[in-house]
Order: structure tokens, then sequence, then C-alpha cells
């Protein structure tokens, strides 16, 4: 009896579907971001699930273009160029000072 049938995600299906969970895990960090940052401002949670719903769908039709024009046959290659694409998107404070750190003055 191998472990695999314990768990209650067979591997195979794990295997299909970490990729997804990584792009749309990425693709919620700036949004929680925000979220926990304005959490006593008033603004419409309604308009700010769709935006985040329409981003997260974005970002996996991104995923789904990476890998098969740029990552053909490697999905977790391509969860990671998204993701990462994502990450330096939105986190411009962390992406300037990394830069600043190793070009100087730019």
């Amino acid at each position: 009896m191998s472990s695999n049938q314990n768990s209650t995600i067979p591997n195979n299906a794990w295997n299909l579907l970490s990729p997804y969970l990584t792009v749309v895990l990425f693709s919620l960090w700036p949004f929680v971001n925000f979220a926990r940052a304005n959490i006593l401002e008033m603004f419409s949670y309604s308009r700010f699930f769709l935006i985040t719903l329409g981003f997260v769908l974005a970002s996996v039709l991104a995923f789904k273009i990476a890998e098969m024009t740029l990552f053909r046959g490697r999905p977790r290659a391509a969860a990671a160029y998204v993701s990462m694409l994502v990450v330096c998107f939105f986190a411009y404070d962390i992406t300037s000072l990394a830069a600043h750190a190793v070009f100087g003055q730019y």
C-alpha cells in the first residue's frame, strides 16, 4: 500500500492542480496586501472582489498562454514565470530597493 492511497488528493491530481494553485495564490497576493492595508477604509468590496476575480482569471489565462508558447509541456515552469511577473509588477518597493542595492543610484 503506497502513501498516495491515504491522501485525499491523488498524486496525479496534485501534479495537475499545483501550477494552477501557484498562479492563483500569487495573483491573490497584491489584493490581500491592499485589503490588509486598507481594512478600515470605505471602499466597495463587491467591486474589489470583481477586480480580484478578473485579475486571477487573467493570470490563469496568461499562465496557459505561457505554458503553450514558451514552456511547452512544463506547467510548473510556466506557473513560476507568471507568478514572478505578478510579484515584480506589484512589488515596486521591494524591486526598487533590490535595484538600488545592486545598481546604486538609478
